[in-house]
C-alpha cells in the first residue's frame, strides 16, 4: 500500500493539471483553437530551457558507470525500433506514425523519476538518475524529431531531416545543456535562478493545454490503438527492458533508476511537439492522459515484483 500511495502521489498531479485545463476549457477561460498558439511559445521558450536546466545540473562525476549509461541509452532506442517496427505493419494512417513512435518510448524520467525514486528509496542518492537524465534527453529529443519529422508529410531526405533536428528548439536546449555540463561554467546565480523558474513553467503548462485541447470523443475514436499502446508502454516493454537489466546485474539505486526510464507514462512535451511538428495531436493528448491512467497501478505491481526479487 506504501508503494501504490507513493506512486499515485506522483502521478495524480498529472491528472489534476490536465483536469484543471480540461476544466479551464470547459468554463470559457481558454479556447481550444487558443491552445496550439501558447504550446507555441512553450514548445520554443519553455521546453527547452527545462531541457537545458535538466541536463546542467546534472553531476557527471556522480555515480558515473558507463555499462549502465548505455544500457539505459541502448535500450531507448531499441524500444524507439520495436515501436517503428510496430507503426509500419499495424499503423496505417501516416500522421500518426511519428505519434505513436514518440508515444511508445518517449520516457518521463524528468517530471516523475526523482519523486518516484525518493518515494521507493528514501535517502537513497539520486546521482545515476540526475546524470541519466543528461543522455536520455538528448536520446528522446533527437529520436522523437527524427519520427515526427519522417511522417510529417513534408519533405523528406537525410539533408532536410538534419536540418530539421539542427533547427528544433529542443535540440538546441540539449545542445546549450551538455555544452554547459562539459565546460563546467558556473553560470551566475540570477541566471540560475531564471532558468530554474522557466523550466518549472514547462511542464505544468504543456499538461495544462494538453487537458484544454482533450476531448472524451477523441478518446474514443482510437480506444482499440490507445489500449494496445498503454499495454506496450506499461507492460511489455517494461517486461523486456527491465528483466534485461535484472539479467545483466543491475542492482539497488541503479536498478530502480532504470524504472522511471522503461515503466513511466509518456511525458506531456510529446503533446507539445507533436502540435508545433505535425501529426495527430488528438492522438497524442490520448496517449498521455491513457498511460498516465494506468501507470500507478503497473509502476505499483513492477516495483512489488522487483522489491520482492531483492533487486532494490
Amino acid at each position: 500500500m506504501t508503494i501504490l500511495q507513493n506512486t499515485t502521489n506522483a502521478v495524480l498531479p498529472i491528472f489534476l493539471l490536465i483536469l484543471c485545463g480540461f476544466l479551464a476549457r470547459a468554463a470559457g477561460i481558454l479556447k481550444r483553437e487558443d491552445v496550439g498558439r501558447i504550446n507555441k511559445l512553450n514548445f520554443n521558450v519553455f521546453i527547452p530551457v527545462l531541457v537545458a536546466y535538466n541536463i546542467h545540473n546534472s553531476k557527471l562525476s556522480t555515480a558515473f558507470r558507463p555499462a549502465f549509461i548505455a544500457y539505459a541509452v541502448l535500450g531507448l532506442l531499441a524500444e524507439a525500433g520495436l515501436a517503428w517496427v510496430f507503426t509500419y505493419f499495424f499503423v496505417k494512417k501516416r500522421d500518426q506514425k511519428g505519434v505513436v513512435i514518440q508515444g511508445l518510448f518517449r520516457t518521463n524520467v524528468t517530471l516523475i523519476g526523482v519523486q518516484l525514486l525518493e518515494n521507493l528509496i528514501p535517502g537513497a542518492d539520486l546521482g545515476p538518475i540526475s546524470l541519466l537524465s543528461a543522455f536520455t534527453t538528448v536520446t528522446i529529443n533527437t529520436v522523437s524529431v527524427i519520427a515526427l519529422e519522417t511522417y510529417s508529410g513534408g519533405k523528406t531526405g537525410a539533408r532536410h531531416l538534419l536540418l530539421s533536428i539542427l533547427k528544433n528548439p529542443l535540440i538546441h536546449g540539449s545542445f546549450i545543456g551538455v555544452l554547459l555540463l562539459l565546460s563546467g561554467i558556473k553560470l551566475p546565480t540570477a541566471v540560475e535562478l531564471t532558468m530554474r523558474d522557466m523550466a518549472r513553467i514547462a511542464s505544468p503548462l504543456a499538461l495544462f493545454l494538453l487537458g484544454a485541447f482533450f476531448r472524451l470523443e477523441d478518446f474514443r475514436r482510437d480506444l482499440r490503438l490507445l489500449s494496445v499502446l498503454t499495454v506496450l508502454r506499461l507492460a511489455v516493454f517494461p517486461a523486456i527492458f527491465l528483466g534485461l537489466g535484472a539479467a545483466l546485474g543491475f542492482r539497488g539505486i541503479y536498478f530502480a533508476t532504470l524504472i522511471p526510464v522503461f515503466a513511466t507514462p509518456n511525458a506531456a512535451p510529446s503533446f507539445a511537439m507533436v502540435q508545433r511538428m505535425g501529426g495527430d495531436e488528438e492522438l497524442a493528448s490520448s496517449i498521455v492522459v491513457m498511460t498516465s491512467l494506468f501507470c500507478p497501478l503497473t509502476i505499483f505491481a513492477w516495483c512489488c515484483l522487483f522489491q520482492v526479487m531483492g533487486l532494490f
